[in-house]
């Protein structure tokens, strides 16, 4: 019998559930259980601990090509994701966090990872089935290096799981497999990691690059230029400067259908470097441009030059938090929200940027030490002389699990809001830039 996508979909969503949080549902099935218990405990313990896999990127494979193994696979992805010493890769993606070194990326092109995490399912008879989680070291030959098994009897989402073929793969950013409209943060995490990995072999110590102003788009593709801006920005060969080495250039195309291309295109300005590009794809469809007003006939006079006060701007601008929200958005995710209030206090224009850190803390403990990143979330814009304006950060998706079904609680929070008033972070930049408008 053929199943529809429809059909598929909700099966596999049911499936997921079941596996992911078997106290959801009245009464867990075997296999969830042998996740739970067994297979994970093990699997996280040996992955971020052992000493041959320090640092290592795993690639993470469904190999049976069920929607089963695909299902058990997704939920390996999402609770070891969480664990900053683990790195999964899954196709042909790349490790979304945040690195503060070209070096410390895992770039496409290069040799494989060397350990891979496979799942496959297969059916024993009609009522029972075998599933298998291997690790395979190269190194260590043709035989699985560690093998978790597990046989009994499915569930009836899983039976129909097993017997349907796997979902799309998970979106890497591919023209295949394009990101989802909300993916900010994978997008820019992708574009940023494929442009620093052009320039790995041709910096020797740092490279300065110019940043030109992105067009003007929708606020989605802005937010992933401004998260791919702050990347790069973040890795300690990288200096974003006016005199520079290269100019990185933003483009935007309709490519087919309701997908976008996102391009970053480098152009060296001298002989010693060579042009880089970067490009993913994400689910979107570009606003339509307004109609342009036409020229007058006579042009307005130019303003007087006055010039700015020789003071920093940034002693002008008063910054305060006036509150922080949360809301729950799924089982292991949170939005949060910030609202300030700005004050310009000079008598000239004020132009901003503010970045904010949020995450989560580890064992639910508001201790610095057990703070881990997920997102920033950015404002920019102007503010005119004596206006005192209100302005909100958003972050959505960051962890948030204070009754997880394994491994440390973790709730969502921020490392430093007091940083705001004093435009200062424990290790997280805040200020983007303070400077007076012209």
């Amino acid at each position: 019998m053929q199943r529809t996508p429809c059909k598929l979909s909700i099966i596999v969503a049911v499936l997921m559930l079941a596996l992911a949080c078997p106290a959801a549902l009245a009464g867990a099935s075997q296999l969830s259980r042998w996740v739970e218990r067994d297979a994970l405990p093990e699997l996280q313990q040996l992955l971020a601990a052992h000493p041959r896999l320090a640092g290592e990127t795993v690639a993470l494979q469904a190999s049976s090509g069920t929607a089963l193994d695909a299902a058990v696979a997704r939920v390996l992805l999402d609770s070891l994701a969480g664990d900053e010493r683990i790195r999964l890769r899954v196709g042909n993606s790349l490790p979304a966090g945040a690195a503060g070194s070209i070096d410390q990326l895992q770039c496409a092109g290069e040799q494989r990872p060397d350990v891979r995490l496979q799942v496959a399912a297969k059916a024993l008879s009609s009522r029972r089935a075998q599933l298998e989680i291997s690790l395979w070291d190269s190194a260590q030959g043709d035989a699985p290096w560690r093998r978790w098994r597990w046989q009994g009897a499915l569930s009836a989402a899983e039976s129909d799981a097993l017997g349907s073929p796997a979902p799309p793969p998970f979106a890497d950013g591919s023209l295949r497999s394009p990101w989802p409209a909300d993916a900010v943060e994978d997008a820019a995490a992708a574009l940023s990691a494929q442009f620093a990995c052009g320039l790995r072999e041709h910096v020797i110590t740092t490279v300065g690059l110019a940043w030109t102003q992105a067009p003007q788009t929708s606020a989605q593709l802005q937010d992933i230029f401004n998260a791919s801006h702050h990347r790069l920005g973040g890795m300690r060969e990288v200096n974003l400067v006016d005199d520079a080495d290269m100019d990185i250039n933003v483009r935007v195309e309709q490519f087919q259908g309701e997908v976008l291309q996102l391009l970053l295109v480098g152009t060296p300005r001298g002989d010693d470097l060579e042009a880089v590009q970067a490009v993913t794809y994400i689910q979107g469809v570009l606003p339509r441009e307004a109609p342009r007003a036409p020229a007058p006939l006579v042009s307005a006079p130019a303003p007087l030059a006055v010039a700015p006060p020789r003071d920093p701007a940034l002693e002008f601008l008063e910054v305060r938090m006036l509150d922080a929200t949360q809301a729950d958005r799924s089982m292991s995710r949170a939005d949060l929200q910030v609202r300030l209030q700005l004050f310009n206090r000079g008598a000239w224009p004020i132009q901003y940027a503010f970045s904010l850190s949020a995450g989560h803390y580890l064992n639910c403990v508001a201790d610095p030490a057990l703070y881990r990143h997920d997102r920033y979330g950015y404002i920019e814009g102007e503010i005119a002389p004596g206006e005192r304006l209100q302005r909100e950060i958003a972050i959505a998706g960051v962890q948030h699990n204070p009754n997880p079904w394994f491994g440390p609680r973790k709730c969502a929070g921020f490392k430093d809001l007091a940083g705001f008033e004093n435009f200062a972070s424990m290790g997280y930049a805040v200020t983007e830039f303070i400077r007076w408008g012209l």
